[in-house]
């Protein structure tokens, strides 16, 4: 029997929305923090209603998370009397994998692709995302990190946003692979064929990925989705700023 603790938050039964915890001894790690099933993102960005989203369960009741000015009368052990150092690996910038970010304590590390990291900075300017103060930490292609006894590294696959990785977790007893969706039918599949190799190699105890759809090999793509292609790859011809405020204008 192992002695690190793999606990399942949210995301067994819904599209997205994963949120995974590993812990051994007080040191832990949690993979993706994203906005749950039926959440408002805008109301996740506010901390008077953590005690509200945590009774409605559209936050995870993790202990050690929220302050105690937060949790109000919610019986949850608070960021400041717990002694588990914890920090957050992001996998990617889709909101089911980061949208309750604004619920946490700023001095929380978060982990991140380099890429990642500064596309959400880009992002958040055009307000394509929300403004989240938490404590950032980019970390290079297939750079690794240490935390008490997890080393953890971070391999680029292909998504459809920038910086999305795959995270390979070797703990003293256990060792586990946690990806979000990627794809093979992207700009980048070679990141996803070197990522299978990689993990071959990791030789993991337990793999999760979130839940990924796949086309028929050899299906052809439909005129839409090659006009759209074609658009984005003018825009991005053209330079970045106009590629995110064309989305901006998009979205509105």
């Amino acid at each position: 029997m192992t002695e690190t603790a793999i606990q399942f938050w949210s995301g067994l039964n819904t599209i997205g929305g994963n949120i995974i915890s590993l812990q051994y001894k007080n040191y832990r790690i949690i993979t993706d923090f994203g906005a749950m099933v039926g959440a408002n993102v805008d109301d996740l960005l506010n901390h008077s209603l953590t005690s509200q989203l945590l009774k409605e369960e559209k936050l995870p009741k993790i202990p050690g998370l929220y302050s105690k000015q937060a949790l109000k009368d919610v019986e949850l052990e608070s960021f400041e009397d717990s002694d588990v150092e914890t920090i957050i690996c992001l996998s990617h910038l889709h909101l089911d994998h980061l949208g309750s970010f604004g619920q946490l304590s700023s001095t929380i590390p978060i982990y991140a692709l380099k890429d990642s990291v500064e596309f959400y900075g880009h992002l958040k300017e055009n307000e394509l995302l929300p403004s989240y103060d938490v404590d950032w930490h980019p970390v290079e292609d297939f750079g690794t990190i240490q935390h008490g006894p997890f080393t953890i590294q971070f391999i680029p696959v292909d998504h459809d946003t920038l910086g999305a990785a795959s995270i390979f977790i070797t703990a003293p007893d256990v060792k586990v692979i946690y990806s979000g969706d990627f794809r093979l039918s992207g700009f980048h599949p070679e990141k996803v064929l070197t990522w299978a190799q990689k993990a071959r190699a990791f030789d993991a105890d337990i793999l999760l990925i979130e839940g990924t759809t796949f086309s028929h090999v050899g299906a052809e793509p439909s005129e839409a989705d090659l006009r759209i292609e074609q658009m984005t790859r003018n825009l991005m011809a053209k330079n970045e700023q106009q590629l995110l405020t064309s989305l901006k204008k998009e979205m509105a």
